[in-house]
């Protein structure tokens, strides 16, 4: 499956967020980042972005997600993710943020794991 293929698949565009910045969670849970000097979510001191790889970030009405597309998948990156999505929920002011292990299929190539955060409106 093509990159074109899935996001069709999903009813998603890919953001313009990423081709600027690393993604971060005030993109994820507000759909913009307005914190003086954020360097994302790779550059956070908690050390919770070893899990980003490949990354792109993806959005629909109600809807924003990051994916990353590493190779490996330890357990330490599922702490990591986990943390993020607890993260995110604590700061979103509305809707709420999931973290997930496959299921939406991937494109980026043989061997890596779809993974990522969604953020979710209030239905």
């Amino acid at each position: 499956m093509t990159r074109e293929e899935w996001a069709r698949s999903q009813g998603l565009t890919e953001s313009q967020a990423r081709r600027r910045s690393l993604p971060c969670l005030h993109w994820l849970v507000v759909g913009r980042c307005a914190v003086a000097r954020c360097s994302g979510l790779r550059n956070d001191r908690r050390n919770i972005s070893d899990w980003l790889d490949h990354v792109t970030c993806w959005v629909r009405p109600g809807y924003r997600l990051i994916l990353s597309q590493p190779y490996p998948m330890p357990t330490s990156y599922l702490k990591q993710l986990i943390e993020c999505e607890r993260l995110g929920n604590e700061m979103a002011p509305t809707g709420t943020v999931h973290a997930y292990v496959g299921g939406l299929g991937n494109w980026y190539g043989h061997g890596t794991v779809p993974v990522g955060l969604y953020w979710t409106a209030d239905s």
